[in-house]
């Protein structure tokens, strides 16, 4: 036992090797410094980086299919795009701190299209003074400057050992390289470029079939097919560059496999909540119409409850009215606002203000005729139906939160014009269950009585009116704030029964309103005409801070409602019966068939698309029968939205590590991180 452990072979090996080597290292050293010098054998051991070089890659691409086509019954029918060929570009690694540096050189040349967008006739290239070269420029600026500050390369670096160790030491530790993105134009024809995109002029708007903007055709004018900022459109585009496919218009399995590639750990968590929320905006978008009609049938009803107790109001405008004309401010204001063509009705301002204000009477039924008005049944109808229909759609323009990912899902189809899904329950084996919830939700019409949830009380206190909002769009220039809340045209104006154009908007339009012997009189300088529609905008204010949350609260419980048979129905296995009675059996029926539909189109997709259930197995190149309902990301790839994910710089990762000099020695690999 004692020989085995302490045999001569063995103390060697296990006491001597340090003292040993480090003498014979430094030995060594001495004879190198005393043949080669002090400065080269210095050089030699702290060298321990790679000379900085750029290095050409290619990003992998692939076809991508998208439900963006106008299907049958109001779905979604795809459409395939792309290729499979790669993107190219640089990377490089350097600066001070260092950075990675992606850079994409285009060539922009001019050449026409199709009239289904294809490419047609010779490349041209652009001359000197096109004003397409300055465009192009500073797309090449805006574009990946969107892309910035967005994404890093993360590592870390071993301590360094053996000789190199006793000259520079180095403990090592993380290393973070942010992801840098450069665009580089090139304009002549034969140069070396990455990527090849016609630009063209101001004369040419794009949208349509032969002028879609995409990764190979940019427009200077945009037109309005997109509605989105010129630097998001580029920004998107310049994703595709290097290499990153669209997240929109997506089938249900396609974007199952992208929450799978995002993160497999979570996928299947991700996926159920997605399939849940689906089936909880099929369900409202059924309701939507049913609700807005039943409702408007009601405006009426609402009207005379509004008009019964507008009184207090009357005779709480009326006295701010007063009070906010005599403000010497005010006054003021009307005198200044007096043109320079019209100075001889400076005088007759304090008149006018003297008309308004001396007598509370004719304060009084001033602000009873706008209260009249802005009560009537036709005005609380649009007051009341907008505002509802807009509490309805605001879950539709939300995106839904999948375990921190947003992920926009869209009901094909239409709720103005009923279509689709939007149509499910305006007839048929559904259309019992909607009415049973809008009856309970809106309220029975037959009944006579306002539907529970609408009836608005006015306040009867001379505060109902909000003190000081008069004398302060008064001040805010009398004759504009209008515009923000009224119902005519944005650029028109009431006075009276007649419709001018706004001063204000339109100065050379002259003045609204000519009297003989009178000369031009127009509201900016008219106290009666802003007086009124001062009132008019605080009564529609009034109505809206009134009318607003008591909408919301209903669209709110609904929705609650909603989610709860909802998580019911898909909680409970096929086939079975749930353990409890539905707390509402409308909604819970209605969520069955919805799940039922969501369930028969993403398997039908599915087996179209080659997918199978919890992987990545879309084949992106295969068409799917249409779908009722598609998906898309809250990012930039998607909806332009300044949102970014790891998961998107992967693939740069992935180059950097395996491409010559980036990776420097005793870094471990380098993974992508959002910053």
């Amino acid at each position: 036992m004692k020989d085995r452990l302490s045999t001569p072979a063995d103390s060697r090996d296990r006491a001597a090797p340090a003292r040993s080597r480090a003498g014979t290292a430094t030995q060594e050293l001495l004879r190198l410094q005393q043949s080669a010098g002090n400065r080269a054998v210095t050089g030699a051991v702290t060298a321990d980086r790679a000379a900085v070089q750029r290095v050409p890659v290619t990003l992998g691409t692939r076809q991508e299919t998208l439900f963006n086509q106008a299907g049958p019954g109001a779905t979604a029918a795809p459409a395939v795009y792309g290729g499979n060929t790669g993107a190219r570009a640089d990377i490089s690694r350097g600066g001070t701190p260092e950075v990675a540096t992606v850079t994409v050189r285009i060539r922009f040349f001019d050449q026409a299209r199709t009239p289904t967008g294809g490419n047609t006739g010779p490349r041209t290239a652009l001359a000197p003074n096109d004003p397409r070269i300055a465009w192009a420029t500073k797309v090449c600026t805006d574009a990946p400057g969107t892309w910035n500050n967005r994404g890093k390369l993360v590592s870390v670096r071993k301590p360094k050992t053996g000789v190199g160790s006793w000259f520079s030491p180095d403990p090592g530790g993380p290393v973070q390289l942010p992801l840098v993105f450069r665009a580089v134009p090139v304009w002549d024809l034969a140069s070396p470029a990455d990527v090849e995109i016609a630009v063209f002029g101001q004369a040419t708007t794009a949208g349509g079939p032969q002028h879609p903007i995409d990764a190979g055709h940019y427009y200077m004018t945009k037109g309005a097919n997109y509605p989105f900022p010129e630097t998001a459109i580029y920004a998107h585009e310049y994703g595709h560059l290097i290499g990153l496919p669209d997240e929109y218009s997506q089938s249900n399995p396609q974007m199952h496999a992208l929450l799978h590639d995002m993160d497999p750990g979570t996928a299947a968590v991700r996926q159920a909540a997605m399939d849940n929320q689906a089936v909880r905006r099929m369900v409202l978008a059924a309701l939507a119409r049913p609700l807005y009609d039943q409702l408007a049938r009601a405006t009426g009803n609402i009207a005379a409850a509004l008009k019964r107790g507008s009184v207090p109001m009357v005779t709480a405008l009326g006295g701010q009215l007063r009070a906010a004309i005599s403000d010497p401010a005010v006054r003021a204001l009307f005198e200044s606002a007096v043109p320079p063509t019209s100075a001889r009705l400076a005088p007759r301002v304090a008149a006018a203000v003297r008309g308004v204000t001396g007598s509370a009477r004719g304060a009084a039924a001033m602000a009873g005729k706008v209260v009249k008005a802005e009560m009537a049944p036709a005005a609380v109808n649009a007051l009341v139906t907008s505002q509802y229909w807009n509490a309805l759609m605001a879950v539709h323009n939300t995106a839904a939160n999948v375990g921190g990912i947003g992920i926009n899902i869209n009901i094909q189809g239409s709720g103005i014009t009923p279509s689709g899904l939007w149509a499910a329950a305006m007839s048929g084996p559904s259309a019992a269950d909607a009415q049973a919830v809008t009856n309970q939700s809106v309220g029975a019409l037959q009944t006579g009585r306002v539907p529970p949830g609408t009836t608005v009380q006015l306040d009867p206190a001379p505060t109902g009116v909000p003190a000081g909002r008069l004398g302060g769009i008064l001040r805010g220039r009398p004759g504009c704030p209008e515009h923000r809340d009224s119902q005519d045209r944005p650029d028109q104006r009431v006075v009276g029964r007649r419709r001018f154009p706004c001063p204000r908007c339109h100065p050379n339009a002259g003045h609204p309103d000519q009297r003989p012997g009178a000369g031009p009189r127009d509201q900016r300088f008219h106290p009666r005409g802003a007086a009124t529609l001062a009132a008019q905008n605080a009564v529609r204010a009034f109505l809206s801070a009134e009318i607003t949350p008591v909408l919301q609260t209903s669209v709110t419980a609904l929705t609650t409602a909603v989610g709860q048979e909802v998580d019911t129905v898909m909680a409970t296995p096929a086939g079975s019966v749930a353990t409890t009675a539905p707390k509402d059996p409308a909604i819970a029926a209605l969520a069955t068939s919805m799940h039922t539909q969501l369930t028969t189109q993403a398997a039908a997709a599915t087996a179209a698309q080659g997918a199978a259930a919890g992987s990545t197995a879309v084949n992106p190149g295969t068409t799917a029968p249409p779908q009722a309902v598609t998906y898309g990301t809250a990012n930039m790839m998607s909806d332009n939205s300044l949102t970014f994910r790891a998961d998107q710089f992967s693939d740069l990762a992935n180059k950097f590590n395996s491409a010559p000099g980036l990776r420097h020695d005793r870094e471990d690999p380098f993974k992508a991180e959002t910053v």
